[in-house]
């Protein structure tokens, strides 16, 4: 017996639980029975992507220093004021994570760090608690070191002012850390900034700023995918950014939600990290940039609708960011950050980082514009005919093969060329396969050869178009059906490099779906997007992300392969940093390449069981320094080659060239190895980087040490050579061939 019935139940709520223990008890249940004559619940979509984790333990009673108990309310950062001896006033507040709100869903894992905006929400309270208002300005703002909370651990900050000969008071965020051994506990400063006595009210400078068009826009379901991307995930209620814009002349205007403030809350700490949010969001170097330090920071008014506004003039100086930010509600300021200092985070998240991977992201379609020109689209490869649709400025003409498509090219309103790959039927074979991709690119090559004839001064777009033929988030393992029409990819890119004139698109659509996808790219042609793929309505791009992890050692590295020999699962491996002895040279290497020779090194560490070898048989760069007896001297460019001249029997050597594991592992196979030669450059290459950070993708930690500086970015190997003719050129040992070093 799984229920009873009662007779208070009027709808069915215990027999739909009997049922639902039946069937999980692995009864057969039929649910079709079940709803037959009912409405149909409506379907929704699940998260693709893995839940986020939250801990959901009964909150601690235990009464916490700065709580309100009984009185009045204090701001939960802020606290109570406590006696304190000399001329300062403190304020100290102990808190759990979980008690701050939406200050917690600021979480990565188990641990939160405490936003800009919070400290930003924090002296505003204080500012209120002090002077009984706040209409001054707060200068200089900073965040120093980063606050991270665990969670169920209570934290205790203090927040300490000292009076100033102004009248206003310099203000010090604090936390007390733990005692060490016999060592006095010391004070951890957070964040730090300055309280004035007078009143300032003037009218902010972006008041009545009114951006043009939108160049680029972004909902919140994509902005907040890419700051996850770069490590500042976000929980439901943090997510107060709802839309971000950028316009012509460094503008971005963006949407806030807000859910309303409290009696002891100023601006919602995650209304205040939106907006600073909102100024870097749409950044083309991505969302890495954090807030360090806020000239002055003005509030106006509390919040009190659904929807705020916000205006920003964001500018790069460098490597930086600067921008003043106004947060408006129904045209009235609310919050003012003027003269914002954003910056890359400090330590290894910050680094420009050397590996990276290429990751679909969800990106929306841009609104079509009003003015949008009308489209011609030549469609090809598809059976059917998907007809002409109407009243949306777009055309289509379905043309059958590369001799129709030369005349349909005489009419001068193409804009646009659709191709779609074309799968043969029967079960996926290296035969099937082969003629598949033979039959696909005769006719594409055709397709191209005609659009050549053409000469057009501007040709029509080219679209290439597959279904199914990327794995996207969320997709289900395939059955190699599609392997054919995933070549594609690589082949389109290549054709966009070489042939740009015909800005090649890949469009990877729902498998069995039709062009609707399809056509909405046509219409919008989005600036900058190539490869785009369409899921289950869901439009996703093709984006280049930071590596998983960076370098966790200074100095500098050599480009490895793995234990496999997989070149595309390519590692960093620490270096040792030495002066060159007698006979070496130290290089700093300014461009790499990997070649053939790489792959078949590799492929000999998977056999041998080896490390894997460090890799670049072909790279320029700098002699830095140069040891006794050395064919060179610091400053000659050179250039590393594999060496196809006849090899003499190796001079004398501390670690002769043919005694290195490679050529070892070549004369097991029977095989002659071919060692590298470095070779005086016939024109300068690259310049080596200037402290104190080079512009070649990532940071350069050599460049920052103390000590007399010898770039990260140099390789020690000897100057023999087994060439008998070269003077100016020398064989490096393979087995000590750490030159990928990088800045």
């Amino acid at each position: 017996m799984a229920g009873q019935l009662r007779r208070r139940d009027r709808g069915g709520d215990t027999t739909l639980r009997a049922l639902a223990e039946y069937y999980t008890a692995g009864l057969p249940v039929s649910w079709s029975g079940y709803h037959e004559g009912r409405a149909v619940p409506a379907k929704v979509a699940l998260p693709t992507y893995a839940f986020q984790r939250k801990r959901y333990w009964l909150p601690s009673v235990t009464p916490r220093r700065g709580a309100a108990r009984g009185g009045a309310a204090h701001h939960p950062l802020l606290g109570t004021e406590v006696a304190c001896e000399g001329v300062a006033r403190e304020f100290t507040a102990e808190f759990t994570v979980e008690e701050l709100g939406a200050l917690a869903d600021f979480a990565d894992g188990d641990r939160t760090t405490l936003p800009a905006g919070a400290y930003a929400d924090l002296l505003l309270a204080l500012q209120d608690a002090v002077h009984g208002h706040t209409r001054a300005a707060v200068p200089r703002a900073a965040r120093r070191r980063p606050l991270t909370l665990q969670a169920e651990t209570p934290r205790t900050l203090t927040t300490r002012l000292r009076p100033r000969p102004d009248g206003g008071a310099d203000v010090t965020v604090l936390t007390v850390a733990e005692k060490t051994g016999e060592d006095e506990p010391r004070e951890l400063v957070h964040a730090s900034a300055v309280l004035t006595a007078g009143q300032d009210q003037q009218e902010p400078e972006l008041t009545g700023l009114v951006a043009g068009p939108a160049t680029l826009e972004i909902d919140a379901e994509d902005l907040y995918t890419d700051l996850a991307s770069v490590g500042r995930p976000h929980g439901p209620r943090a997510r107060a950014l709802a839309v971000a814009a950028r316009h012509q002349g460094g503008l971005v205007t963006a949407e806030l939600e807000c859910r309303g403030t409290t009696a002891v809350e100023q601006v919602p700490a995650e209304l205040i990290e939106a907006a600073l949010a909102a100024a870097v969001v749409l950044d083309p170097e991505g969302p890495v940039f954090l807030p360090r330090e806020i000239t002055s920071v003005r509030h106006f008014k509390k919040p009190r609708g659904a929807r705020l506004n916000v205006v920003a003039r964001v500018t790069t100086e460098q490597d930086r960011r600067l921008a003043d930010i106004l947060v408006l509600e129904n045209g009235s300021p609310v919050l003012e950050l003027g003269g914002v200092t954003l910056a890359r985070p400090e330590g290894p998240a910050g680094q420009r980082q050397f590996l990276h991977r290429s990751e679909w992201v969800r990106r929306a379609l841009p609104a079509l514009a009003a003015d949008t020109a009308p489209r011609h689209v030549l469609l090809l490869g598809r059976a059917e005919a998907p007809g002409t649709p109407g009243g949306d400025g777009l055309r289509v003409t379905p043309v059958a093969d590369a001799a129709a498509l030369k005349t349909a090219l005489e009419d001068t309103s193409v804009t646009d060329v659709c191709w779609s790959w074309q799968p043969l039927p029967g079960a996926m074979s290296a035969a099937l396969y082969r003629a598949e991709c033979e039959h696909n690119y005769r006719d594409l090559l055709g397709l191209l050869t005609v659009l050549d004839a053409a000469a057009q001064q501007r040709p029509p777009r080219l679209w290439l178009v597959t279904e199914g033929a990327q794995k996207l988030p969320g997709d289900r393992p395939g059955d190699a059906a599609l392997l054919g029409a995933a070549t594609l990819w690589g082949f389109g890119r290549v054709l966009l490099t070489e042939s740009p004139q015909y800005r090649a698109t890949l469009v990877d659509i729902e498998p069995g779906g039709d062009l609707t996808a399809l056509f909405d790219e046509v219409r919008a042609e989005a600036p900058g997007e190539f490869q785009v793929a369409h899921r289950t309505g869901a439009r996703h791009v093709r984006r280049l992300l930071p590596g998983d992890a960076a370098r966790t050692w200074p100095g500098g590295f050599a480009l490895r392969t793995p234990g496999s020999g997989d070149l595309s699962d390519l590692s960093l491996a620490p270096v040792d940093d030495r002066a060159p002895a007698a006979g070496e040279v130290q290089v700093r290497v300014a461009s790499v390449a990997l070649t053939a020779e790489d792959a078949r090194a590799a492929l000999d560490g998977e056999e041998s069981g080896e490390a894997g070898p460090v890799l670049g048989s072909l790279a320029a760069g700098t002699v830095v320094a140069a040891g006794a007896e050395a064919a060179f001297t610091a400053g000659d460019e050179v250039i590393r080659t594999p060496m196809t001249a006849p090899c003499a029997p190796p001079s004398p050597s501390p670690r002769p060239p043919w005694h290195s594991p490679p050529a070892r592992r070549a004369a097991r196979r029977g095989a002659a190895p071919r060692p590298s030669v470095w070779r005086r450059s016939a024109r300068p290459c690259a310049p080596p980087p200037a402290a104190p950070a080079p512009r070649c993708g990532w940071t350069c930690p050599a460049a920052r040490r103390r000590r007399p500086h010898r770039p990260a970015s140099a390789r020690t190997a000897p100057t023999s050579s087994p060439v008998a003719s070269a003077a100016s050129a020398w064989s490096p040992p393979a087995s000590s061939s750490n030159w990928a070093h990088g800045t």
